[in-house]
């Protein structure tokens, strides 16, 4: 079976990041799930952080700076594929 890696950049999502992450940890053909914090200000980076503790196959990448959800698939990208 072949499987997927989710990638989900974020910025100030606070009030859709937890119910967005429950719900791509119910299809089965992903494997992975890595957020990519853009430097938000509420409570994103917090929530996201919960999210890890509980379920090993959910990682979190975190931004120094904000710069929009294309840098932060570059980002991804360069991080693992050095693209």
């Amino acid at each position: 079976m072949n499987t997927l890696t989710a990638v989900v950049p974020f910025y100030n999502e606070e009030n859709y990041l937890g119910e967005s992450i429950e719900r791509l940890l119910k299809i089965k053909q992903i494997s992975e799930i890595l957020l990519i914090d853009d430097c938000s200000t509420d409570n994103s980076s917090f929530i996201a952080n919960k999210i890890v503790q509980k379920n090993k196959n959910v990682k979190l990448l975190t931004k120094i700076n904000n710069s929009g959800k294309g840098s932060c698939l570059y980002y991804f990208f360069f991080k693992n594929y050095n693209v």
